[in-house]
């Protein structure tokens, strides 16, 4: 198998073209494009900007999807000490958050001292999403991903917010970074770098509820009524929605330089973050099911979950290549060992069996899954 001379991502695979040097074309576009997304001189103006436009004008002014990690705790802590920004922490209860995720949250908003919502989705339809996201694309992760990410936007324009501020790291907003990329946030997070507006927001806005519905049709293709239930229960109605009223949705580390080490040790100093015990880099320690959805990722797919994150880390040269080969390492031995508790409890609030689990993880030959077209 050739990989990319410089990012070690696979020919042939994950859309991965090389051209006579060997190079991808991952590497080519963010080469051609790169210098627009560090001269952080530049780009601070246009947060501040943002800041200026959208802030002070509702009681809250940005929403913050908090997880309890490092990212979203030092979202959290610099947006309301740094920008002076009134901010509401909001919580989405994926299922499957491990007590690990529930010490963290409650320890870390003690500290913050910020409001927090805590949301639930209905029982059922968690459970519907999960299964069926499992059974389309044997990837469990997309019953999270898809109404975690979307209801956020439907809470901000409901409660008349005006900006969301994430806590992505540049690793995971370019790691689908190539012509012709799939990958429904890319586009949003790429108005980042441009001035704010509404009109441009609003013809993303329609694109997402397009995408949201045809994912829902894949996942439920002979229940019209479940796929609207899907939908409203996480998303808003873009059609009729007021452009003026969108929420602005904005990553602070596109605006200033990620170094994950120095976000760790500012946070244990300002208010007591403390490190995973299991502190592996890319890791998902806060999740049950996480290890069960890459084992079957691995299984059907034959990738390391992560390879998108370690090149596209390469590529902004968080490590050199003698590192990305080690996690790849790491990660591979990691996903090829079955993980029976975290199977279990996939299955349990799935209502998958285990030899459903098993049957696709083991003969992924005799199934048709398709992959989930956000690459």
């Amino acid at each position: 198998m050739k990989r990319c001379t410089r990012c070690l991502l696979p020919e042939g695979q994950l859309n991965v073209s090389l051209n006579e040097d060997g190079v991808c074309n991952y590497c080519g576009h963010w080469q051609s494009n790169e210098s627009r997304f560090n001269d952080y001189g530049t780009l601070k103006p246009l947060l501040l900007d943002r800041i200026e436009k959208l802030g002070g004008k509702s009681p809250v002014d940005v929403l913050i999807g908090y997880s309890g990690g490092k990212d979203s705790s030092y979202v959290a802590y610099s947006v309301s000490h740094r920008y002076g920004l009134n901010a509401r922490l909001l919580t989405v209860n994926n299922g499957f958050l491990n007590d690990y995720a529930r010490r963290n949250i409650s320890r870390m908003l003690d500290k913050l001292n910020l409001p927090h919502v805590f949301h639930h989705f209905d029982e059922d339809l968690q459970r519907s999403l999960y299964r069926a996201a499992f059974e389309t694309y044997a990837d469990p992760c997309v019953g999270c991903a898809i109404p975690l990410y979307y209801y956020s936007f439907k809470y901000a324009y409901e409660n008349e917010i005006p900006m969301i501020i994430h806590g992505r790291t540049p690793y995971q907003i370019f790691r689908n970074y190539y012509p012709g990329s799939k990958d429904t946030f890319l586009e949003l997070h790429l108005t980042n770098y441009e001035p704010h507006s509404y009109q441009r927001l609003a013809e993303i806005y329609q694109g997402f509820a397009d995408d949201l519905k045809r994912w829902l049709g894949e996942m439920f293709p002979n229940d019209k009524g479940l796929q609207q239930k899907a939908y409203d229960e996480v998303f808003f109605d873009v059609a009729s929605a007021d452009p003026s009223q969108l929420p602005d949705f904005i990553g602070l580390f596109q605006y200033e330089q990620y170094d994950e080490e120095k976000i760790k040790s500012e946070l244990e100093a300002a208010i007591g973050y403390q490190r995973p015990s299991d502190d592996i880099v890319l890791g998902h320690g806060d999740c049950d099911i996480h290890a069960a959805s890459a084992y079957l990722l691995r299984s059907v797919h034959s990738n390391v979950t992560t390879l998108t994150e370690i090149a596209s880390m390469l590529r902004l040269g968080a490590f050199g290549q003698g590192k990305a080969r080690e996690l790849i390492t790491r990660y591979e031995s990691l996903e090829t060992k079955r993980p029976a508790d975290s199977i279990s409890a996939l299955c349990n609030g799935s209502g998958i069996t285990p030899e459903q689990f098993d049957d696709i993880a083991q003969n992924p030959q005799n199934h048709k899954h398709k992959r989930f077209a956000n690459h």
